[in-house]
């Protein structure tokens, strides 16, 4: 069984929890204008999505 396959649920938890944070830190920081926060934002997203794809195969 590959790593893919045995880890799949909690990878799946871990994208998505990426992206709570990174959503929330889009908004606050483009209400406030902060730089700072949306570019964290964008990195919670990125990491997150990188991790779908590595589990979509």
């Amino acid at each position: 069984m590959s790593w893919r396959k045995k880890h799949r649920m909690d990878l799946l938890k871990l994208s998505f929890l990426l992206f709570i944070p990174g959503f929330v830190l889009a908004y606050l920081g483009g209400n406030s204008g902060n730089s700072l926060q949306i570019g964290l934002s964008f990195a919670f997203i990125g990491l997150g999505s990188l991790i779908a794809l590595l589990i979509k195969n």
